[in-house]
């Protein structure tokens, strides 16, 4: 009788796929750690582009409602409400005070003036 050796045997070798390490890919690492940082950073700018800055000062802003009638413009109520002063910076400051987005009027429209 012979003996028979099974420690010889030929087997192929099974790896499971956790044991084989893949390969790093650098490129799409780098890529993510770039995207993070920047995204990181824009949060960032935009958080302390929100703080305010508060002072004791008091100013004290004075103006007027009216209410705009059918054609007037802009340049008409800076010829009877802004004189003596630049008609474009009084029209300027009307439309930020307003916060509109056209110097175009509506009839009805409530607007905000600057006192002189």
């Amino acid at each position: 009788m012979s003996q028979v050796n099974n420690s010889r045997v030929n087997r192929p070798t099974t790896y499971s796929r956790a044991a084989v390490a893949a390969p790093v890919n650098l490129r799409g690492l780098f890529r993510k750690a770039m995207v993070a940082a920047v995204a990181a950073l824009g949060i960032f700018a935009f958080v302390a582009g929100q703080s305010a800055n508060a002072s004791s000062e008091s100013v004290k802003v004075s103006f007027e409602h009216i209410t705009v009638h059918s054609g007037e413009t802009l340049w008409q109520l800076a010829q009877e409400y802004g004189k003596g002063q630049d008609a474009r910076e009084w029209i300027a400051a009307v439309v930020d005070l307003n916060g509109l987005s056209t110097v175009e009027l509506q009839p009805g429209q409530d607007l905000a003036l600057p006192r002189n």
